[in-house]
């Protein structure tokens, strides 16, 4: 089963046992409201209720994770409850659609059946929850060994070239951008301007390692000429981030 229901391949080795059976007024009855909460729940394209309703292709486009992704993310939204307005499933698929697709609350709600304000505690329930269970066992200095980071993720080359002692790990720091929109707030607007780009835009410190492995984010920062790589780096080092 997945989320409640049975897969696609369940369903079709599924017998019968029975060739007929006699249902009651009351079977009868419920059998027709469960049949009405599920027409509401398909109604919508967009249903990450009932995960057959939707392909891998689907989920990939909308959240950027597959089902198997997805379904092992929301292991860590145990501190979500379900509401009569969204499951814990729908708080997560419109979370990473947010992230993924950029779309306004407006036109989410408009896509899931939702309101923007629900939409906003929606997005911030989520934003709020994986924070606190999910980056810490995968983003940080705290989240790896040094032992494991040298043996797993610094490349041959890397120690060949950089190393005195095989203990040693080597890692990689650059800046990116992340572009936003134009802030109603003029002194941010001038800080996050950046002369290079001729863009407002913030800059995180993306630390790695030789494999790619990424191990943390400082940041971000703004993006004014007092946050160059060189005193992005000097600014971690010397606060011990």
């Amino acid at each position: 089963m997945e989320s409640r229901f049975f897969k696609i391949k369940a369903l079709d080795v599924l017998q019968s046992s029975k060739q007929h059976e006699y249902f009651s007024r009351t079977d009868i009855t419920d059998l027709l409201n469960d049949l009405r909460t599920i027409m509401k729940m398909t109604s919508s394209r967009l249903n990450f209720d009932i995960p057959a309703l939707m392909t891998e292709e689907n989920y990939i486009d909308l959240t950027g994770l597959s089902k198997d992704q997805f379904s092992d993310l929301l292991g860590y939204m145990s501190t979500v409850r379900s509401s009569g307005v969204r499951s814990v499933r729908t708080c997560l698929g419109v979370f990473f659609t947010k992230l993924r697709v950029g779309l306004s609350n407006k036109i989410l709600g408009t896509v899931f059946g939702l309101k923007t304000s629900q939409v906003q505690r929606i997005i911030n329930a989520a934003r709020r929850t994986l924070m606190e269970t999910f980056v810490p066992h995968t983003l940080g200095f705290q989240h790896v060994s040094h032992g494991d980071f040298v043996t797993n993720h610094t490349t041959p080359v890397a120690k060949q070239l950089f190393t005195t002692d095989p203990r040693q790990a080597v890692i990689v720091l650059d800046g990116t951008y992340i572009f936003i929109q134009k802030s109603s707030d003029y002194h941010f607007q001038r800080m996050s301007y950046s002369m290079h780009k001729h863009r407002l835009l913030v800059k995180p410190m993306i630390i790695v390692g030789t494999d790619g492995y990424i191990l943390s984010i400082l940041g971000p920062y703004f993006a004014d000429g007092h946050n160059n790589d060189a005193s992005i780096t000097k600014h971690a080092i010397t606060n011990n981030l």
